[in-house]
């Protein structure tokens, strides 16, 4: 009986891990006093892609030695944790700040027969998400009182991180130039150069703006030759009728 139930065991463990390798998520399974049992390839991985940085503030951090280990070692009070999420009755999410990172951690208890065995827990690593974030504040911030020179730092960004940080570059350089070309045209008209017009390809509302201000560019270099016209009129009659005053 004992062999059977050991062989069973077995089984269980290794249709466990199976299905947590298949997972793309990062799981790991936790017995009731948090000592670490199993995690899945994509946990390892990003253990070992981050184990430089976990280092920094956890000195005995070895990505290859986590099963095993306790999850005490990604808390500086344990007591607390350990006490909140002994307690649960249901799924919690919360996030781990460490040495730059930012872990969201998803937890379920697994009861069986009316108690704790242990833990699931889902790993999400959202720095680059985080980071993100935090740079389009400051940059919508900026751009809201005008200052456009900031963009997204796009260094260690991957993914959907890289694509979106791409995005909004291209949006406000957009921003940015089609500022420069307005505050140039207008600059033009202060001085009185009328004859040239807001170049360049825009689209949508950018391209109202860009026929809006040639249209007044336009409009007002007419202006300016209808005056300069009826000025030259003007002193053309004024001339003729000095002229002939002195003829008198």
């Amino acid at each position: 009986d004992a062999a059977a139930k050991q062989y069973d065991a077995a089984q269980q463990t290794a249709i466990l891990t199976t299905a947590m390798n298949a997972a793309s998520t990062n799981l790991m399974v936790a017995d009731a006093n948090f000592n670490i049992l199993s995690v899945n390839d994509s946990l390892a991985t990003m253990f070992k892609r981050n184990e430089r940085a976990l280092q920094s503030q956890l000195p005995h951090f070895k990505a290859n030695q986590i099963v095993g280990a306790n999850m005490d070692i990604f808390h500086k009070d344990p007591s607390h944790q350990r006490r909140m999420v002994s307690q649960l009755t249901g799924p919690w999410q919360g996030e781990l700040n460490v040495a730059g990172l930012v872990l969201r951690l998803g937890v379920v208890p697994i009861v069986q027969h009316n108690q704790r065995i242990g833990y699931v827990v889902e790993w999400m690593d959202r720095t680059q998400e985080a980071n993100l974030e935090k740079q389009l504040q400051h940059i919508s911030r900026a751009a809201t009182n005008g200052v456009l020179n900031r963009r997204v730092d796009l260094t260690e960004a991957t993914g959907i991180y890289l694509a979106i940080g791409k995005d909004i570059n291209q949006l406000i350089d957009t921003l940015e130039n089609i500022t420069g070309i307005i505050a140039h045209s207008v600059g033009e008209l202060a001085y009185s150069r009328l004859n040239s017009e807001m170049n360049g390809e825009f689209k949508g509302a950018y391209r109202s703006v860009q026929n809006s201000i040639n249209l007044a560019l336009r409009n007002l270099n007419d202006l300016m030759g209808q005056v300069q016209f009826t000025a030259n009129s003007v002193n053309t009659a004024m001339q003729q009728l000095s002229d002939g005053v002195n003829h008198f």
